[in-house]
């Protein structure tokens, strides 16, 4: 998570504050009348939505499920809404971020991924690569199927300068 936004979820200093947080967000969430709005809205909150699952409350647990409920439906409608990959892939990178946490950002960075462009593809295929040797094996599997979906879909042997950069990579693929 950007410093910012991890900042902005620890400041919740009572349950009220982070209900109220995610009452705003999800008004925000609801005019955000297209696609466009809709994913600028999702890098500035949903990282945040994601770390109050982790609040002692309950009821802020669970508005944080209803509106990832209402982002999953509305996001899987349509191909044009942007997530904030890069800070799914910090999040799961983390060794302190929780169970369920995770288990959602690799639902939502598997979503995202795809919709990048292939040079938005290649710019993060780095920071998918670098920790592999460090993370548990269902978020190495995740991050190598990616690498391998962005190798076949973009039709590396086309492009020289991606397939060297994807040769670089191999030898942390190889050592796994």
């Amino acid at each position: 998570m950007s410093t910012n936004q991890s900042i902005q979820s620890q400041s919740f200093t009572t349950s009220e504050n982070a209900k109220q947080y995610l009452e705003n967000t999800l008004t925000r969430i609801a005019f955000s009348s297209s696609d466009e709005k809709f994913s600028k809205t999702l890098n500035e909150c949903l990282p945040t939505i994601l770390d109050l699952l982790n609040h002692n409350d309950g009821s802020v647990k669970q508005k944080s499920i209803e509106i990832l409920t209402h982002i999953s439906k509305r996001a899987k409608s349509s191909e044009s809404i942007q997530l904030p990959v890069s800070e799914f892939i910090t999040l799961l990178r983390n060794t302190t971020t929780t169970p369920i946490v995770k288990n959602i950002a690799i639902m939502y960075l598997d979503m995202g991924f795809s919709r990048l462009s292939c040079d938005e593809q290649f710019k993060i295929l780095p920071l998918l690569t670098t920790s592999l040797r460090t993370i548990n094996v269902q978020i190495r599997e995740c991050f190598i199927s990616l690498v391998l979906y962005s190798i076949g879909e973009n039709k590396l042997s086309t492009k020289e300068n991606y397939a060297n950069l994807i040769l670089s990579l191999f030898p942390q693929l190889w050592i796994i």
